[in-house]
């Protein structure tokens, strides 16, 4: 019980460490320069603040999607499909998916070890395979979606 408590605390401490340096440190360049030439690329987009974690989550995406590979095939996947979306957000969309699926048997391992005591090395492989799971079945979601 009391190594749990202190995981959590320690877990708690280092959140906290990390949104508070992500919130003092200096801007991005592009943010520091865009409003100061706006006038000669009027198109430019503003970066966007997407709360603590998103740049992280962004980067997390973009090495997903370097295991995984095939950029170009998932930009033809979505120009045939019409879509809106780039690269960037479906691979971001595809991060979304392989953490629910990690989420998903991170619970039921939690579920089987409380009540059978199973191998801990193995339920750790259990939801490493949930996430391979839920990044491929985006992918493959995806394909279905461009074949229908």
């Amino acid at each position: 019980m009391i190594g749990a408590i202190t995981g959590g605390l320690l877990g708690m401490g280092v959140l906290l460490t990390v949104s508070g340096w992500r919130r003092v440190r200096r801007p991005a360049l592009d943010a520091r320069v865009l409003p100061y030439v706006r006038d000669v690329h009027p198109y430019v987009e503003a970066p966007s603040s997407t709360g603590v974690l998103g740049p992280a989550w962004r980067a997390t995406a973009g090495v997903v999607g370097d295991l995984v590979g095939g950029t170009a095939s998932v930009e033809r996947r979505l120009v045939r499909l019409g879509s809106s979306s780039t690269v960037e957000q479906f691979r971001v969309r595809q991060l979304a998916w392989g953490v629910a699926g990690f989420t998903a048997c991170a619970v039921l391992s939690t579920f089987v070890w409380a009540a059978r005591g199973g191998s801990v090395p193995a339920l750790l492989v259990l939801c490493v395979v949930g996430f391979l799971a839920g990044v491929l079945g985006c992918d493959n979601r995806l394909s279905a979606q461009v074949r229908a």
